[in-house]
């Protein structure tokens, strides 16, 4: 009896070691695999949800959520995307498919260089440096969505499948060429301007795949420079003729939005707008003689500092221009500093965020185990480089900086070539008779995996919380959009809204409108819906921002003037009956502008406080009205 129980476990053991000998030599399974877990993962312990407001809007802006019907014309995005989505909206339309897309492509994206990574080979490096990958980079894919991030990930992934597909694969080369053209066409229509780094980096891995071609071609005695020369002429064609393509679909996309009239003063306003709000702030008394050349005070700084530029009339799009320059010129002094360079690249942390920990980690694994150690140093100084000109230029956001390092780790996990012959491979330990190899992936594993359940486990903590707690703890981590700030995964596992009571409170007044402050509501009130369904549309004609990415937009103007207020200057309506603010930190800078420029007698009164936020009515007394 024994010998036939010990029989069958030999069975056993044998059919499981057939198994995953088999699923070893099938990448794309391996893939797949690894990649719906990390998936699974990231909707079961988490709440996903977009990472900043813009993806909010523009969800808003397509859903119709301004009450004029959908709208094709994505904020950043490709109008030929966005008449496909309003397409789908109009059968299915209770579904976020814009949500649903930054997904999808993340999952595809991932899916792509994890298999390039195995397609290579799968060993215990190789799985180790997958498992990591996915720990750490899938969180800004799957839990903060955000279309900068889904956009640079299907570039890189699209790219180098195409490279793969001239350069190294043996059948099928046309499959990869397409596959990887369409992820790349799709992640340029979700937004464009990723290329100018990606396409960098993609640059680079073509050149670094030449090299190594030439290296082949002469060690196989290959002599002919002319031949080595035409194949590698062709491959290039075939790049910049794909990289061509998704310049010519861009512009077609950005053609169809600017012949439409109804979107030109919105189209014009909006590099004025960006000159203004997306600059570093300094003290006032740093732009102050010139400030007040302009006719303008310190509570204009305020304003605009703080968005609220949305009245055409006081802040003409001659004045925005001015006060653009002005910024741009005084950040230029600023940021044009090697001093200034280096001390914000370690005072942000950049080189220790943890995607730039697995940069490293996987320099190191490359460095002990792979057959090349100069490419990958390579692509680090191209991230640093890119890095250095973002804060030189003043421009520096983390869903930019994840992109970047994102297409660094890409670029090397896809050209891990194995090395047998290196030392550590062969380097027997005593930790149990293991080569290096095992040993080190096995620590790096472990540690990895203490690491995700630590940030799966429920926080007892936020739930804890009262709700006025819990919405100023939100509001302190949601609102560093700009940073990287690995908690906020953290804060998404209590699966609880920031502020209900509020919305619930704006939601049953049929009669009023309610006009949020932009630091107070814009980053954290969208955080209250459920992303995976459309804002319903008419949602804007409930409330809306003082300033945001849809200042001047026709569907905002819609909105405002459905509810009795001035599509143009909204805020002289402030002290129309039927019009309130919600505000947590700013309501005298609305009050002295009120009196500056509309009615000196404006007074302000809080009529409610639910949390924190407070719900002020602007008016003018009875007996000063004139």
């Amino acid at each position: 009896m024994q010998e036939v129980s010990t029989l069958k476990q030999n069975k056993g053991s044998d059919k499981t070691r057939q198994f995953f000998s088999q699923l070893s030599n099938k990448p794309f399974l391996m893939s797949l695999l690894f990649n719906i877990a990390a998936l699974l993962v990231c909707l079961i312990f988490f709440r996903p949800t977009y990472e900043v407001s813009d993806d909010y809007m523009t969800d808003a802006v397509l859903s119709g959520a301004f009450g004029s019907g959908y709208e094709p014309y994505l904020l950043w995005g490709n109008a030929l995307l966005g008449y496909a989505l309003v397409f789908i909206y109009k059968l299915i339309p209770t579904i976020s498919f814009y949500f649903i897309l930054m997904v999808v492509i993340g999952f595809l994206s991932s899916t792509a260089i994890v298999y390039l990574l195995f397609k290579k080979k799968i060993n215990i490096v190789t799985v180790c440096i997958a498992i990591t990958f996915l720990c750490i980079f899938t969180d800004d894919l799957y839990i903060l969505v955000q279309f900068t991030k889904a956009s640079a990930i299907a570039g890189i992934s699209g790219g180098l499948l195409v490279i793969h597909g001239i350069w190294e694969a043996e059948k099928r080369r046309g499959l990869y060429v397409i596959l990887g053209t369409m992820l790349a066409l799709i992640g340029s229509m979700i937004r464009f301007s990723p290329i100018y780094y990606y396409g960098a980096f993609l640059l680079i891995a073509f050149i670094y795949y030449s090299v190594n071609f030439v290296s082949a071609m002469k060690k196989g005695g290959e002599e002919k420079t002319s031949g080595i020369i035409s194949a590698i002429v062709k491959r290039l064609l075939v790049c910049i003729m794909l990289v061509g393509l998704l310049f010519c679909v861009n512009y077609l996309g950005s053609s169809i939005r600017k012949n439409d009239d109804r979107f030109k003063e919105f189209n014009d306003f909006q590099n004025y707008r960006s000159d203004v709000t997306d600059c570093i702030k300094q003290d006032y008394e740093v732009i102050q003689p010139e400030f007040e050349k302009l006719g303008l005070d310190f509570n204009d700084y305020c304003m605009m500092s703080y968005w609220h530029i949305v009245d055409s009339d006081i802040y003409s799009n001659e004045i925005l221009g001015e006060v653009g320059s002005l910024l741009k010129q005084k950040n230029d002094v600023l940021t044009h500093s090697f001093t200034y360079v280096f001390k914000t690249l370690f005072e942000r942390g950049v080189l220790f965020y943890p995607a730039a920990l697995v940069l490293y980690l996987f320099m190191t694994l490359a460095g002990m185990f792979g057959k090349n150690k100069i490419y990958p140093l390579i692509l680090f100084f191209a991230a640093v480089f890119y890095f250095v000109f973002f804060i030189y230029t003043g421009r520096i956001v983390y869903r930019v900086e994840f992109g970047v390092f994102c297409c660094a780790v890409a670029c090397i996990m896809t050209s891990m070539t194995f090395n047998e012959e290196s030392s550590f491979v062969k380097q027997k330990t005593r930790f149990f008779g293991k080569n290096m190899a095992t040993v080190v992936s096995v620590l790096i594993l472990i540690f990895v995996a203490v690491f995700r359940i630590a940030m799966i486990m429920p926080s007892v903590n936020y739930r804890s919380m009262s709700d006025e707690e819990y919405m100023k703890e939100f509001d302190n981590i949601m609102l560093k959009s700009g940073e990287c700030v690995p908690w906020k995964t953290r804060l998404l596992t209590a699966y609880r809204k920031p502020e209900p009571d509020l919305v619930s409170y704006i939601e049953n007044d049929k009669d009023n409108y309610y006009y949020v402050d932009f630091t107070s509501g814009i980053q954290t009130l969208y955080y209250n819906y459920d992303p995976w369904i459309r804002p319903e549309q008419g949602l804007f004609q409930k409330y809306g921002y003082f300033g945001s990415v849809v200042i001047h937009h026709p569907g905002e103007k819609y909105a405002l003037a459905s509810v009795g207020a001035d599509p143009d200057n909204p805020y002289k309506s402030l002290l129309n009956d039927n019009i309130y603010v919600v505000d947590r930190f700013y309501p005298e800078v609305k009050l002295i502008y009120l009196r500056k420029y509309y009615n000196p007698n404006a007074r302000a009164k809080v009529v409610k406080e639910i949390n924190g936020l407070k719900i002020i009515k602007y008016y003018v007394p009875k007996e000063q009205i004139q």
